[in-house]
C-alpha cells in the first residue's frame, strides 16, 4: 500500500509541475540512489518519469533494500541539482531525526525549497486493534515476523508521537 501511495503522490506532484511547464525530475533513494531522472519540462517527460518509476517498483518488488539513508539522498541532491529548485521529499520519515540538525540538511534547505509529504498507510494503524498476534513484513528489509497486537499498538503510538513532533519541528523551519 505504501508503494501505491508513493506512486500516487509522485503522480499528483508531477502532474501539477508538468501542467505549469515546470521542470520535473525524480531522485529516488533507499540506502543509495536507485532512480535519478533529470528534471525536464513537459507532459511527455512526466509520463516517462512516471512510467520508469512504476517499472522500477514492478521489477524490484521483491528486492530487499536496507533502511532509508537520508544522508545519501540529500548528498546526491546537493551534488546533482546545482540550481535552486522545489523539492518535495516524500517518505514515512522513519529515522529522519538523525539528519535534521546536520550541516548537510541545513545546506540543502538553504539552497532548495523543501516540502515534506508524509506517507502514512491508514490500514497500518487500523489493523492493530483487537487481540492476538499479527504477521508483519518490513517494507524495507522484506523480513516477516509475528508480533503481539499489544506491542504493535504501543510502538504505533510512539511512532505517531515521533511523527507529530517531527512535523512540528519541520513547520518551525
Amino acid at each position: 500500500i505504501k508503494r501505491k501511495l508513493l506512486l500516487e503522490t509522485i503522480a499528483f506532484v508531477g502532474a501539477a509541475g508538468a501542467r505549469q511547464q515546470d521542470p520535473v525530475g525524480i531522485l529516488g533513494f533507499t540506502d543509495k540512489v536507485v532512480i535519478n531522472i533529470p528534471a525536464r519540462c513537459g507532459l511527455n517527460n512526466f509520463h516517462y518519469l512516471l512510467r520508469n518509476t512504476f517499472d522500477f517498483f514492478e521489477t524490484n518488488n521483491h528486492h530487499k533494500f536496507r533502511k532509508t539513508d537520508f544522508f545519501a539522498g540529500f548528498d546526491s541532491l546537493r551534488r546533482v541539482y546545482d540550481k535552486p529548485c522545489f523539492v518535495p521529499v516524500i517518505s514515512d520519515f522513519i529515522g529522519f531525526e538523525k539528519i535534521i540538525r546536520s550541516p548537510l540538511f541545513r545546506l540543502v534547505k538553504s539552497r532548495h525549497e523543501l516540502i515534506f509529504i508524509f506517507l502514512d498507510d491508514p490500514l497500518e494503524f487500523a489493523r492493530n486493534s483487537g487481540w492476538g498476534y499479527l504477521k508483519v513484513e518490513d517494507i524495507e528489509t522484506g523480513r516477516s515476523s509475528v508480533v503481539s497486537r499489544r506491542k504493535i499498538r504501543k510502538s504505533d503510538l510512539d511512532l505517531r508521537r515521533q511523527r507529530k513532533a517531527l512535523r512540528q519541528e519541520l513547520k518551525r523551519m
